[in-house]
């Protein structure tokens, strides 16, 4: 399972879901599901958009997690 570290990435930068909206042209709903990690697939170009507003790599943003 992928575990997103974007709550985390984001107190890191101090940036809201409002800002990193608009810096990434991603939707707020999109992030909210993701730090929820709701399970749900999320394309690679949206993961992309949010390595280059967070200055940072996909290991930086997500984990892989063994299911339970």
């Amino acid at each position: 399972m992928i575990k997103f570290k974007l709550k985390e990435l984001m107190a890191e930068k101090g940036l809201t879901y409002r800002q990193l909206s608009e810096q990434s042209n991603v939707s707020t709903s999109v992030l909210y599901k993701m730090i929820q990690n709701t399970g749900q697939s999320v394309q690679t170009d949206i993961l992309e958009r949010l390595c280059l507003a967070l200055d940072c790599t996909f290991d930086d943003l997500m984990k892989i997690e063994a299911d339970e």
